[in-house]
């Protein structure tokens, strides 16, 4: 569980994930509200050779 003093709002919806190459999938949110931070990086997963 997370603690926080306060929410901006009443009901907060978080899609949490690892950071993604691109800005595909962003999860800014859950790090500035939350103070959560990813442990996986995928960036490897994703380069183009």
């Amino acid at each position: 569980a997370v603690e926080v003093e306060r929410l901006p709002s009443p009901f907060e919806v978080f899609n949490i994930m690892a950071d993604l190459p691109y800005r595909r999938f962003l999860n800014d949110k859950a790090k500035r509200i939350l103070g959560w931070q990813p442990q996986e990086n995928f960036r490897v997963c994703w380069e183009r050779t």
